[in-house]
């Protein structure tokens, strides 16, 4: 099962670099709880799936990216639930320009087993560390310019 959870989490990464936003989808239970309280400032909410992709979408789809991780560790609270914790590096690069936005910390996820395999149910970032200009990152654009919106579920 570990194995399972371990492809999961990497085919999520992949998506994000790769702008495969359907391949993101397929990762994703129907609901999501996110906490990106220490990377923006937003209070964690519940959220569509759905929304949460294209809020993805247009807040990194100009992004060049490359999503580094280590140290996974696995964890079963039952047979259909688990939790993972990683390392990441995040390596975000204007697609034309020189700026660049590197983050470094720990990613949480709630992992819950579907008929159809498994499922990101939760993800939490801890930041340690950010680097270069956030203003590449749509979701850390000045409230004067286009941010993407994310509708709550609760």
């Amino acid at each position: 099962m570990d194995q399972h959870i371990s492809e999961l989490i990497c085919r999520f990464q992949q998506a994000f670099d790769q702008h495969d936003w359907v391949a993101l989808r397929e990762c994703l239970d129907g609901e999501v709880f996110i906490d990106y309280s220490s990377f923006r400032g937003t209070d964690p909410a519940r959220v569509l799936a759905d929304d949460y992709v294209t809020a993805r979408k247009q807040a990194l789809g100009d992004l060049v990216m490359q999503h580094t991780h280590s140290n996974l560790a696995v964890s079963f609270e039952s047979d259909d639930h688990a939790r993972a914790t990683r390392d990441y590096r995040i390596d975000r690069f204007e697609r034309n320009g020189d700026r660049y936005f590197h983050s470094w910390g720990t990613y949480e996820f709630g992992l819950v087993r579907r008929p159809v395999g498994w499922k990101i149910c939760s993800i939490t970032q801890n930041l340690l560390k950010n680097e270069g200009d956030p203003t590449i990152h749509g979701a850390l654009r000045p409230r004067t310019e286009s941010r993407p919106k994310i509708a709550r579920v609760d």
